[in-house]
Protein backbone atom coordinates (compact mmCIF):
# COMPACT_ATOMS: atom_id res chain seq x y z
CA UNK A 1 0.00 0.00 0.00
CA UNK A 2 1.26 3.51 -1.19
CA UNK A 3 1.36 6.42 1.65
CA UNK A 4 -1.13 7.95 -0.76
CA UNK A 5 -3.62 4.88 -0.71
CA UNK A 6 -2.79 4.68 3.23
CA UNK A 7 -3.87 7.91 4.28
CA UNK A 8 -6.76 8.54 2.33
CA UNK A 9 -7.87 4.68 3.56
CA UNK A 10 -7.58 5.73 7.09
CA UNK A 11 -9.18 8.43 6.95
CA UNK A 12 -12.16 7.32 4.74
CA UNK A 13 -12.62 3.84 7.64
CA UNK A 14 -12.67 6.95 10.00
CA UNK A 15 -16.01 8.12 8.53
CA UNK A 16 -14.38 11.19 6.38
CA UNK A 17 -16.08 10.44 3.13
CA UNK A 18 -15.23 13.51 1.20
CA UNK A 19 -11.35 13.54 2.00
CA UNK A 20 -8.99 13.69 -0.86
CA UNK A 21 -5.10 13.79 -0.95
CA UNK A 22 -3.48 17.13 -2.25
CA UNK A 23 0.16 18.00 -2.55
CA UNK A 24 1.57 21.19 -2.42
CA UNK A 25 4.64 22.86 -3.97
CA UNK A 26 5.81 23.02 -7.36
CA UNK A 27 8.00 19.59 -6.72
CA UNK A 28 5.08 18.15 -5.09
CA UNK A 29 7.28 17.21 -2.03
CA UNK A 30 5.03 17.53 0.70
CA UNK A 31 1.62 15.51 1.11
CA UNK A 32 -1.25 16.04 2.82
CA UNK A 33 -4.90 15.32 2.63
CA UNK A 34 -8.16 17.59 2.58
CA UNK A 35 -10.44 16.09 5.40
CA UNK A 36 -13.88 15.89 4.46
CA UNK A 37 -17.52 14.57 5.53
CA UNK A 38 -20.78 14.70 3.85
CA UNK A 39 -22.39 14.68 7.24
CA UNK A 40 -20.98 17.59 9.04
CA UNK A 41 -18.32 20.01 8.53
CA UNK A 42 -14.82 17.79 9.25
CA UNK A 43 -11.87 20.37 10.64
CA UNK A 44 -8.63 19.29 11.77
CA UNK A 45 -7.19 20.22 15.25
CA UNK A 46 -3.54 19.79 15.86
CA UNK A 47 -2.91 17.95 13.03
CA UNK A 48 -5.96 15.33 14.33
CA UNK A 49 -8.94 15.32 12.12
CA UNK A 50 -12.26 15.24 13.68
CA UNK A 51 -16.33 15.29 13.06
CA UNK A 52 -18.60 17.35 15.01
CA UNK A 53 -20.22 16.04 17.67
CA UNK A 54 -23.14 14.03 16.96
CA UNK A 55 -22.08 13.16 13.24
CA UNK A 56 -23.71 9.94 12.12
CA UNK A 57 -20.55 9.06 9.79
CA UNK A 58 -18.51 9.17 13.01
CA UNK A 59 -20.89 6.60 15.14
CA UNK A 60 -20.87 4.68 12.03
CA UNK A 61 -17.10 4.02 11.42
CA UNK A 62 -17.51 3.82 15.18
CA UNK A 63 -19.25 0.67 15.25
CA UNK A 64 -17.91 -0.56 12.14
CA UNK A 65 -14.19 -0.72 13.79
CA UNK A 66 -15.80 -2.36 17.12
CA UNK A 67 -17.53 -5.14 15.23
CA UNK A 68 -13.94 -6.20 13.63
Amino acid sequence: MTKKTGILASLKARGFDRSVVVRYGAVFFTRGARVGCSQCEALVINRVACHEAGCPNERKAKMEREED
